[in-house]
């Protein structure tokens, strides 16, 4: 009987523990999707303000609304890096900072081609952060 009692508080102890793992990996999961689905809303919504920005030629507003992004991307960056490969990170990194680059020097084509180019990674993001058996290993 004690032999038993034991087997069955050890089982139900290795229970607990899996429930806590999984539990745990759920909310680092839902966390980390919810990071990257932040930054995907707020560069759709400065990317409607840049556009905006950007037609009518004020790359003061431009400048000042890439620096917000640039700092969500920085918060952002990380949790993505978790799930996505390094070449796709320092593509959309080198990209924001083309556009930032020309923005301050108003070389208009060339900014505006960057940061479409931009804009096209970070819509992709959600794409590359599914997390599958792949990623994880």
């Amino acid at each position: 009987p004690r032999v038993r009692r034991q087997r069955q508080m050890c089982i139900r102890d290795r229970v607990i523990i899996t429930t806590v793992m999984l539990l745990a990996a759920v909310c680092f999961i839902v966390f980390h999707y919810h990071k990257v689905s932040e930054l995907d809303k707020f560069a759709e919504e400065s990317y409607n303000q840049i556009i905006s920005a950007y037609e009518r030629d004020d790359f003061e507003e431009i400048s000042a609304r890439l620096e917000k992004l640039k700092a969500a991307w920085d918060d952002t960056q990380t949790w993505a890096g978790m799930t996505v490969d390094t070449d796709q990170i320092e593509e959309i990194e080198i990209s924001l900072l083309q556009s930032i680059s020309y923005a301050k020097i108003q070389a208009k084509e060339d900014f505006i081609g960057e940061f479409i180019l931009f804009n096209q990674h970070i819509k992709h993001l959600p794409y590359y952060e599914k997390i599958t058996l792949e990623s994880l290993l």
